[in-house]
């Protein structure tokens, strides 16, 4: 037992110059490992996997995108079939998973072997949740007015995302953030997707009501596909009721007049036409008009057609023109002419154009007259 500790002795003393040796190469110590993210800063963790190094990166970034939102998009795809001689039909759904990676400052963790390919960790910490959201609010606060269709569509998905994002389990105190976002999503889903209507007035101060809910005039009004209710009303005045229809990219201007109570008209028509004088006072009482049988009435509206026809090569124009004119006791306070011209001529067709050229008439003087005139 004694000659042991001489050989230990022996073996250390030849080693001792070797180890100096290699460090005198200048052969470096193996490098530390890389820096990770402490646990109670990561917000949120996603495992990727890929037979390359690169293909689980991805993958790790995309999985970790799915955490927060997921777009499913569904395509339908027709498929004919026989059997026993027979054609069949069959209606397919296929779904197709995205997500959409918009995150900033991933960590990646360095790959590992696993199975036959690699697995690697992508982390989002606190400072790269911040940093993402605001990334999202630059593309999201912006003039909404003067961005085209596409950008609209490109900008609801950022909405879509950071609503997503501060819903997550990292979010704290984003409500009002959060309010704000879906407000911007609201407006821009009513952009691309609604109807816009615009009801300009004459007064100007009216309450309009669509389907009991209130809108100022000369506002753009966005309402869903459908069709609805209108009534628009003033103290003094009478009020209107129609229905309209929307559908959706629709950008419809409407021009309403309201006629103060208690003012009536005469009818005036340079030929007799008994029909025709029946259509006018009744499109004159929807409009809130009072029609007096009496040609001593001291407010007066007077109607005057003319059809003529001119020629155009082979063809025959057709040119209907019709003259209204408003006065008291004789005196002309306002004019309006409307004409239309159309090729073919037949009294039904004759008489649907003399329809439209009434309504439009009667609408567009309507706007023009200064109502205080006939008070």
């Amino acid at each position: 037992m004694i000659f042991h500790k001489p050989q230990r002795f022996l073996t250390y003393l030849f080693c001792f110059p070797v180890i100096l040796f290699l460090l005198g190469c200048g052969i470096p110590p193996p490098p530390p490992p890389p820096p990770q993210p402490m646990p109670s800063n990561i917000c949120l963790s996603a495992d990727g996997y890929g037979e390359k190094v690169q293909a689980a990166r991805t993958d790790a970034r995309k999985e970790l995108s799915k955490i927060i939102i997921v777009v499913v998009e569904t395509s339908l795809v027709d498929k004919y079939r026989s059997k026993n001689n027979e054609l069949y039909h069959d209606l397919t759904s296929i779904s197709k998973e995205k997500s959409r990676t918009l995150l900033k400052g991933v960590i990646i963790s360095p790959p590992e072997k696993f199975d036959h390919g690699y697995r690697c960790k992508a982390i989002l910490t606190r400072d790269a949740y911040n940093d993402s959201i605001r990334y999202l609010e630059g593309k999201i606060f912006v003039n909404l007015d003067i961005r085209t269709g596409k950008e609209l569509k490109e900008i609801l998905v950022y909405t879509e995302y950071l609503v997503a994002l501060l819903t997550t389990k990292c979010s704290a105190s984003n409500g009002d953030l959060l309010a704000r976002v879906k407000e911007i999503s609201d407006e821009i889903y009513k952009r691309l997707y609604w109807g816009i209507v615009n009801i300009k007035t004459n007064p100007k101060d009216v309450n309009i009501e669509i389907d009991h809910k209130y809108y100022q005039p000369f506002t753009p009004i966005y309402l869903s596909p459908g069709e609805y209710s209108i009534r628009i009303s003033k103290n003094g005045y009478q009020k209107k009721t129609a229905r309209i229809y929307v559908s959706k990219g629709d950008k419809k201007d409407y021009f309403v007049t309201l006629v103060p109570t208690g003012i009536v008209f005469y009818v005036s028509l340079a030929q007799a036409n008994p029909q025709l004088r029946s259509k006018i006072e009744s499109l004159l009482i929807r409009n809130g008009l009072s029609v007096s049988s009496s040609s001593s009435t001291a407010n007066a509206l007077r109607f005057k057609f003319s059809h003529q026809e001119k020629n155009i090569g082979d063809f025959t124009q057709y040119v209907l023109e019709l003259v209204i004119s408003a006065s008291k006791r004789k005196k002309r306070i306002c004019v309006h002419s409307e004409k239309i011209e159309y090729f073919g001529y037949s009294r039904r067709l004759l008489h649907k154009k003399q329809d439209e050229l009434l309504k439009n008439a009667i609408n567009k003087l309507f706007i023009k007259i200064d109502w205080n005139n006939f008070k």
